[in-house]
């Protein structure tokens, strides 16, 4: 049905899936190019980071019609013979055609197969196998839903997978809490032995994982360069590898010491999930750890793992993921400074940050040193993120020179020195500089008179010590650094565990006892 200038997909009054009309208005060229958000942003890059992983892939399964849009996409791939849609209520599959012509293939391909059953049922059923099996059902607390999430499910389809298969499950982080998702995370952590989280749009995740052996790189220039992708998202803004890249939250080496203490994952037999979800739903709740994990300015997960990610130098993106819209913004930011990039009329967050890394360059060149050495730290903050979010262990040379220089002629305070070489080394990876930094600050967090950002200080000093191979000092600089006023903040504590396991399994030990 209509509503307002969106087409809403309801399922007994739930929105199950939802776009803008101008999405159909691909040949256009007065309609603004649009960026992938909310539930078109989700649609499209389920299939498409799915099949990153498998771009050859031949056989594919969707469980779940909603609008049609992700098995549109699947059907993009020029190698895919065959696509099966699972989808109990058919008419799902009849409404879902209001979503024409965004939706086309999976109604005139003929690669394209709907199979109206209970997916459980099918795959303990069907013989067959499949390269990629994409899971895209309604949210867990509907009635019969939960169950598509379990442990036992996640074993029956694993079977149902080609030798090199890949399997994508996509999550929600709103109207549920981080042990719920947790539960679920540990029953995919159970049986696959590799797997990534990847950021769609707003609030929602999808889990690519392989059941045997490591999970291929995403093969991020193959499927953007498709011929039917790049002729359906004609209207859209770019949607680029680099952006795409920036979409990764947290990968199984960092995830799995965490999840395989959970004893209980989410099963048929002790249905966690079922029992919370609705709970979760009426408290209004959401995932607040794992929401936070990707988007924080300093990467921890791609720290932990030693994987960098360099500037990026799209100028446009049509990515709406925070890390995505970071590096795009930093990438103009650049090139405006060289006189290469003009912002568009109306760009008022571009003009915001350009005037916030203009400020710190007046500020170092004056011949005084500031009235307030906090509020300059802060303004160099602010103009840092602006430049680096969505980077990992890489600085802005060309800004951080003549910021150092500033505090080192004008002899800022001990602890300014080490607040900027905190900020610097958590950007370069310069974990020497990290280092140095700890005794400083934790002197000063300690005295309640924090400089840094508490969550960067504490982060970057843990994975600066497990960079250097210490993970005895990584633990007593968790228990030094952690803060027992942030006990109450989901996000602060999920960090806290996620380090506390990492760091014991870096240890040899997950002896739970500091």
């Amino acid at each position: 049905a209509g509503a307002g200038n969106t087409i809403v997909l309801s399922t007994n009054g739930k929105p199950d899936a939802s776009m803008a009309p101008s999405w159909t208005a691909l040949d256009d060229s007065a309609t603004p190019r649009m960026m992938l958000d909310s539930d078109m942003g989700t649609q499209v890059l389920l299939a498409l980071t799915t099949l990153a992983h498998a771009p050859e892939a031949r056989v594919a399964a969707v469980i779940g019609q909603g609008s049609g849009v992700t098995s549109h996409f699947m059907l993009a791939s020029p190698s895919l013979a065959h696509l099966s849609t699972i989808e109990i209520e058919p008419q799902i599959i009849e409404a879902s055609r209001h979503f024409l012509p965004f939706n086309q293939r999976v109604f005139t391909d003929p690669r394209a197969q709907f199979v109206v059953d209970d997916a459980k049922s099918y795959f303990a059923s069907a013989g067959r196998t499949y390269d990629v099996i994409l899971s895209e059902p309604s949210n867990p607390w509907v009635s019969g839903v939960s169950g598509l999430f379990t442990d036992e499910f996640y074993r029956r389809v694993r079977t149902h997978l080609s030798p090199d298969g890949v399997f994508g499950q996509w999550l929600h982080l709103y109207e549920i809490d981080d042990t719920l998702v947790l539960s679920i995370l540990a029953a995919i952590d159970r049986n696959f032995e590799d797997y990534a989280i990847y950021g769609t749009a707003g609030m929602d995740i999808l889990v690519v994982a392989k059941p045997r052996g490591k999970l291929p790189a995403p093969a991020w220039e193959a499927v953007t360069s498709w011929p039917m992708v790049q002729q359906d998202l004609a209207r859209a803004l770019p949607l680029t590898p680099a952006a795409l890249e920036r979409t990764l939250v947290l990968s199984r080496e960092v995830m799995h010491p965490m999840l395989s203490t959970i004893d209980q994952p989410n099963s048929d037999y002790q249905p966690v999930l079922d029992l919370g979800a609705e709970k979760m739903r009426f408290l209004r709740r959401s995932a607040a750890g794992l929401v936070s994990i990707g988007r924080s300015r300093f990467d921890l997960p791609r720290a932990l793992a030693g994987d960098p990610l360099p500037f990026s130098t799209s100028l446009e993106s049509g990515l709406s993921w925070t890390r995505a819209i970071g590096a795009t913004r930093g990438a103009q930011l650049r090139a405006a400074r060289d006189g290469k990039y003009t912002a568009p009329a109306g760009s008022d967050e571009l003009g915001r940050a350009q005037y916030d890394v203009a400020l710190v360059d007046a500020l170092v060149a004056s011949p005084a040193p500031p009235a307030d050495w906090r509020a300059w730290f802060a303004t160099v903050a602010t103009a840092e993120e602006r430049l680096h979010l969505g980077t990992a262990g890489v600085a802005d040379e060309r800004f951080w020179a003549p910021v150092l220089a500033y505090a080192a002629r004008h002899q800022a305070p001990r602890e300014l020195q080490a607040s900027l070489d905190l900020l610097y080394g958590a950007a370069a990876w310069d974990w020497q500089r990290v280092l140095r930094a700890e005794g400083p600050l934790a002197e000063a967090q300690l005295a309640n008179r924090a400089w840094a950002n508490p969550e960067m200080l504490r982060d970057a000093v843990v994975a600066a010590h497990l960079r250097q191979g210490d993970p005895a000092a990584a633990r007593r600089s968790l228990g030094r650094l952690t803060l027992p006023s942030r006990s109450t903040d989901p996000a602060y504590n999920f960090r806290t565990q996620l380090l506390f396991w990492y760091i014991a399994d870096r240890a040899g030990s997950l002896d739970p006892d500091p």
